[in-house]
Protein backbone atom coordinates (compact mmCIF):
# COMPACT_ATOMS: atom_id res chain seq x y z
CA UNK A 1 0.00 0.00 0.00
CA UNK A 2 1.55 3.85 -0.82
CA UNK A 3 1.14 6.60 1.47
CA UNK A 4 -1.77 8.93 0.88
CA UNK A 5 -1.32 12.37 -0.09
CA UNK A 6 -4.01 14.10 2.07
CA UNK A 7 -3.31 17.56 0.88
CA UNK A 8 -0.19 19.60 -1.05
CA UNK A 9 1.12 23.09 -1.56
CA UNK A 10 3.61 24.14 -3.66
CA UNK A 11 4.89 27.35 -4.36
CA UNK A 12 8.30 28.71 -6.47
CA UNK A 13 11.19 31.02 -6.28
CA UNK A 14 13.11 31.30 -9.11
CA UNK A 15 14.32 28.60 -10.28
CA UNK A 16 13.79 27.25 -6.63
CA UNK A 17 10.46 24.88 -6.29
CA UNK A 18 9.19 24.17 -2.91
CA UNK A 19 6.35 21.14 -2.20
CA UNK A 20 4.72 20.86 1.55
CA UNK A 21 2.73 17.57 1.45
CA UNK A 22 0.57 15.94 4.28
CA UNK A 23 0.69 12.27 4.01
CA UNK A 24 -0.68 9.62 6.14
CA UNK A 25 1.29 6.21 5.84
CA UNK A 26 0.88 2.96 6.12
CA UNK A 27 0.35 2.49 9.24
CA UNK A 28 -1.98 4.95 9.66
CA UNK A 29 -0.24 8.39 10.69
CA UNK A 30 0.19 11.60 9.59
CA UNK A 31 3.42 13.49 8.37
CA UNK A 32 4.60 16.24 6.87
CA UNK A 33 7.07 16.20 3.79
CA UNK A 34 8.39 19.20 2.76
CA UNK A 35 10.54 19.21 -0.11
CA UNK A 36 13.03 21.97 -2.36
CA UNK A 37 13.94 21.08 -5.84
CA UNK A 38 16.31 23.27 -7.09
CA UNK A 39 16.99 23.37 -11.31
CA UNK A 40 20.33 23.81 -12.44
CA UNK A 41 21.39 24.97 -15.83
CA UNK A 42 21.52 22.05 -17.30
CA UNK A 43 17.96 21.92 -16.71
CA UNK A 44 18.44 18.80 -13.66
CA UNK A 45 16.70 19.12 -10.91
CA UNK A 46 18.29 18.23 -7.30
CA UNK A 47 15.87 17.51 -4.61
CA UNK A 48 15.72 17.91 -0.46
CA UNK A 49 13.80 16.65 1.42
CA UNK A 50 13.10 17.04 5.47
CA UNK A 51 10.05 15.01 7.40
CA UNK A 52 8.52 15.66 10.49
CA UNK A 53 6.56 12.70 12.04
CA UNK A 54 3.02 12.77 13.51
CA UNK A 55 4.20 13.36 17.66
CA UNK A 56 6.36 15.94 16.31
CA UNK A 57 3.64 18.30 14.74
CA UNK A 58 3.15 20.91 17.52
CA UNK A 59 6.80 21.55 18.37
CA UNK A 60 7.46 21.78 14.60
CA UNK A 61 4.77 24.50 14.45
CA UNK A 62 4.96 26.21 17.55
CA UNK A 63 8.98 26.43 16.74
CA UNK A 64 8.26 27.67 13.16
CA UNK A 65 5.69 30.38 14.64
CA UNK A 66 8.41 31.69 17.24
CA UNK A 67 11.06 32.09 14.45
CA UNK A 68 8.50 33.75 12.06
CA UNK A 69 7.33 36.01 15.00
CA UNK A 70 11.24 36.81 16.10
CA UNK A 71 11.92 37.44 12.33
CA UNK A 72 8.85 40.07 11.63
CA UNK A 73 9.81 41.69 15.21
CA UNK A 74 13.49 42.00 14.86
CA UNK A 75 15.73 44.49 14.02
CA UNK A 76 16.14 43.50 10.30
CA UNK A 77 16.15 45.31 6.69
CA UNK A 78 12.02 45.80 6.29
CA UNK A 79 12.47 43.75 3.14
CA UNK A 80 13.17 39.77 5.03
CA UNK A 81 9.84 39.84 6.33
CA UNK A 82 7.05 41.91 3.94
CA UNK A 83 3.16 40.65 4.50
CA UNK A 84 1.61 39.67 1.72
Amino acid sequence: MKNKTIASEMFSSGDKYYFVDLKKAVNNTCYIRITRSDESKSKRYKRASVVIFEEDFEPFIQALASLLHHGRFSILDDTTFKSQ
